[in-house]
């Protein structure tokens, strides 16, 4: 079944996912696949003191890693800890990988299916942490009340846009049938 998630990542990171085409976490102290780890490797890595991987860490680790699936949805924000400013949606196209070349290396690959050139505050996931799940209904919601507040001029260009693609299409086709 397909689920909806929102992330709050660092813009920094977001440039990233844009760029490799991937959504991602990391945590200090978590060197390893986490997918790979065993019920007792995760208690172990809980009980250390020498990083920050805490019980929250192991949530949203569980929550990328094992309950994300492909095919499910994503809405990604950056901002400080009171801020959200949706930056993208994306849809999940890949498993859990573990790179370690990369930042972040925990990631999935990612279908971007909008970036927003300026991020626009978006007040419903002000309090949002790094990863979680929501309804279909509060997805929804959020993408018709982007499609409201998008201003007059961005939503006409985008219409002539998408007429002039069209125009072109047809006429190519008429000039393919002479």
């Amino acid at each position: 079944m397909k689920k909806y998630w929102v992330m709050k990542t660092f813009p920094e990171w977001w440039v990233t996912f844009q760029r490799e085409s991937i959504m991602g976490i990391d945590e200090e102290g978590l060197d390893v696949d986490y997918s790979g780890l065993s019920q007792k490797g995760i208690e172990q890595l809980l009980a250390a003191t020498n990083n920050k991987f805490g019980e929250y860490q192991n949530r949203v680790f569980r929550q990328f890693c094992s309950w994300m699936q492909v095919d499910d949805y994503a809405i990604i924000g950056t901002g400080q800890t009171t801020t959200f400013n949706i930056s993208g949606i994306v849809r999940v196209v890949g498993r859990y990988q573990f790179k370690k070349a990369l930042e972040p290396r925990h990631v999935r690959r990612v279908e971007i299916l909008k970036v927003f050139p300026r991020p626009r505050p978006m007040l419903r996931f002000i309090s949002a942490q790094r990863l979680e799940l929501i309804d279909e209904a509060d997805f929804h919601e959020s993408i018709v009340s982007l499609l409201q507040d998008m201003p007059d001029m961005e939503r006409q260009s985008t219409s002539v846009e998408r007429i002039r693609r069209v125009g072109r299409a047809q006429m190519l086709a008429h000039d393919a049938t002479k």
